[in-house]
């Protein structure tokens, strides 16, 4: 046999003595081979496979299931195209789970806070299901409804029967702050915004979360409302003038960054959110962690099995946080008595 020859499922099929269904089901991973003579069929089809190159035919197999064997992930992007590097968490667990079993992946940007823009370039329907990330908005809603789009949301706020994994924002400020009291700290500084009509609802549950183990500890709470990307951010923080015993407390990943170059020296900092690059550029840094690929897993399983069996019960994920303590927020040493004259 020459391997030259042109690689088909007959040729494969003919030289491994099997048929043509096991050769398919083989590459497909869909063959079990739990005998002898299954697991040689498997080794000899596979190696055979491998060495004639053989590339599946993923136009035939679209048309004998009816799908595109295609999940569009619908990602919001800033001013200059570029996605949240969060961002790449969550699709890097999407892809790990549509490459096992054999879909490929698109996505669709929008602008930031313009979840609605994304409709047009979902109106030319080459998928079979979609995972939405952090934003969406009412007409986006309407009209994966209403094009019958099975879908799945990850970290959107879960309202108007949208199927939303997400993570547990109030449960990561709460669960920081009370870290924060147990060793010693009474005086918090927060800042990265508050929430406002149209924000990102993580933000209005991590200042909910915050305040009540701020009630339940006794702690002192300050709060700078101001926004990162605005111009007077550090002279704001600069003028705060923080004493060494206060935590700087910042809601968000970014912000966090922006503190980093800003506090004096020394200033204990703690951060509700995360970023996989905190474990290089700042891995002493307290925080709230989420495991954000184990979501993407999630959302790619979850919208596989919709689309396998669209009248099974939906999967509702929520995803609770870790804390991991670090450096930037040394235990405060308890105050010693005064002594007596």
């Amino acid at each position: 046999m020459s391997l030259k020859a042109p690689a088909t499922l007959r040729l494969i099929a003919d030289q491994c003595g099997v048929s043509m269904t096991t050769v398919s089901k083989i590459l497909r991973g869909k063959y079990k081979g739990n005998t002898p003579k299954g697991k040689k069929s498997v080794e000899a089809v596979t190696d055979l496979a491998r060495k004639m190159g053989y590339i599946a035919n993923g136009s035939a197999r679209r048309l004998r299931d009816g799908r595109h064997r295609a999940i569009v992930v619908v990602v919001p992007v800033d001013p200059s195209g570029h996605p949240a590097f969060f961002t790449y968490e969550y699709i890097t667990g999407i892809a790990s789970i549509l490459s096992r079993e054999r879909y490929s992946l698109s996505l669709a940007t929008y602008p930031s806070m313009q979840p609605d823009l994304a409709i047009g370039r979902l109106s030319d329907r080459n998928f079979d299901g979609a995972i939405v990330l952090e934003e969406s908005g009412q007409e986006l809603d309407r009209f994966l409804s209403a094009a019958a789009i099975p879908t799945i949301y990850v970290n959107v706020e879960p309202q108007r029967g949208r199927r939303s994994i997400y993570r547990d924002e109030r449960a990561a400020g709460r669960s920081l702050v009370e870290l924060l009291a147990a060793i010693g700290y009474r005086r918090m500084y927060v800042v990265g915004g508050t929430p406002r009509v149209g924000g990102h609802f993580s933000l209005t549950d991590r200042h909910a979360g915050i305040r009540e183990a701020i009630e339940a500890s006794g702690m002192a709470m300050t709060i700078n409302d101001i926004e990162v990307w605005e111009s007077g951010f550090d002279e704001s923080i600069l003028n705060a003038k923080l004493t060494p015993d206060t935590v700087v407390v910042s809601l968000g990943s970014a912000a966090a960054l922006r503190l980093m170059r800003c506090i004096p020296r020394g200033q204990p900092l703690a951060c509700c959110d995360d970023a996989h690059i905190f474990i290089n550029i700042a891995p002493g840094l307290t925080r709230a962690t989420f495991d954000r690929t184990s979501m993407g897993r999630a959302a790619a399983e979850s919208i596989l099995a919709r689309i396998d069996d669209p009248a099974a019960v939906p999967r509702y994920d929520t995803f609770r946080p870790g804390i991991h303590l670090g450096s930037s927020t040394p235990p405060v040493a308890p105050r010693q008595p005064v002594p007596a004259t």
